[in-house]
């Protein structure tokens, strides 16, 4: 008989994003099973509509730190614990090896490397020295493995994880939605540096002028917030955009108002494997993007979307895409069977429970 194994997820952040998408698919998974019991801890904040909406248990901290973490640990005895980012798997690493003599189990899974892992850093050094600690660590694409700067000494324990999306119960999202939308064009994201919202603004206002003077104007929307949200609004007024870029802010279920658009834009600096773009092709909605990690390694430039480098490109394969119905339903089409191809649920989870079943101490 299996032993019950109940895991703690740890997150930095308190938003609901890609990491904290994939994490609520990792939970849905294993929901039904009760063999395993899973917990979401994260600052509190508006990730807790997320949790409910999903019914998914949380454990709510003031911040991720070391008295924190153990505060948690002691309360929900964790078989092991899941962290999801740099910080937080340190965090865990320091708690998790102070609690008791046979060390609780942590595994590190970082959803995107960011700039300050690529080279010699504070951060960069800072992970290395806990990475002894870590049972196994999932990286979600190969260039993220990669681009970390001391990749070559975590091969041994190292994992390319690429995330996964479940259609099924993403077309059911889908339908709940009773609103109508009609956009021609859609960026879905988080207003960071990371996904580049101002070049994402310039890209549109190019657009726009490539379509002008046509009979139906560029109707676009870049869904999300974040900490650029509002030097966005000011760009988009500044440029005189507002009839051709509409920000309808944070969405819980974004699903409907993409699946309006002929195709959804991304012009991130990096990435891991964006949610965004797995949901994109699940829906049969083309990706022109830059061709970044993750994006790179799941879009098929030419098949399923069109990977260009500068915005006059983009904008290009924007107005190709929009001017031509049978090349965009060719697309649409391809990019449903790739979804097919690299989305597997059943292998993703097999490949989680063998490494919770190497990895738990009991």
């Amino acid at each position: 008989m299996k032993k019950k194994i109940r895991i703690l997820h740890v997150l930095s952040s308190h938003i609901y994003s890609g990491a904290e998408n994939v994490v609520c698919q990792i939970i849905s998974l294993f929901q039904n099973d009760p063999d395993y019991e899973m917990i979401y801890c994260s600052p509190d904040g508006s990730i807790r509509k997320a949790l409910e909406e999903r019914k998914i248990s949380y454990m709510p901290i003031e911040k991720v730190s070391r008295s924190e973490v153990q505060r948690v640990i002691s309360e929900t005895a964790p078989t092991l614990i899941h962290a999801h980012d740099v910080r937080a798997s340190i965090v865990c690493a320091m708690a998790a090896d102070s609690m008791k003599k046979n060390r609780l189990p942590v595994i590190s899974h970082i959803h995107a490397c960011f700039d300050s892992m690529t080279r010699v850093s504070a951060k960069s050094v800072s992970y290395l020295l806990f990475t002894h600690c870590f049972s196994r660590i999932f990286w979600v694409s190969k260039s993220s493995l990669n681009r970390y700067a001391f990749s070559g000494m975590l091969k041994g324990k190292s994992q390319v994880l690429y995330n996964v999306i479940d259609r099924e119960k993403l077309e059911q999202r889908l339908q709940e939605d009773l609103a109508s939308y009609d956009y021609d064009v859609v960026f879905l994201g988080r207003f960071t540096d990371q996904k580049n919202p101002q070049r994402v603004v310039g890209i549109l206002e190019q657009l726009e002028q490539r379509l002008h003077p046509s009979s139906k104007p560029l109707h676009a929307a870049m869904i999300g917030d974040g900490e650029l949200y509002e030097p966005i609004r000011e760009l988009i007024k500044e440029k005189k955009l507002e009839q051709v870029i509409v920000l309808p802010g944070y969405m819980t279920n974004p699903y409907k108002a993409l699946t309006s658009a002929k195709v959804c834009l991304m012009a991130s600096r990096y990435e891991g494997t964006p949610m965004s773009v797995l949901e994109a092709m699940a829906l049969g909605i083309p990706v022109v993007s830059t061709p970044v990690d993750g994006i790179a390694d799941v879009v098929e430039s030419g098949v399923t979307g069109y990977l260009e480098e500068t915005d006059e490109k983009l904008a290009e394969r924007l107005q190709e895409l929009l001017t031509d119905p049978v090349k965009q339903k060719q697309m649409s089409e391809a990019c449903k069977r790739r979804f097919e191809q690299i989305c597997d649920l059943k292998q993703y989870r097999e490949t989680l429970e063998q490494v919770y079943r190497e990895s738990a101490v009991w």
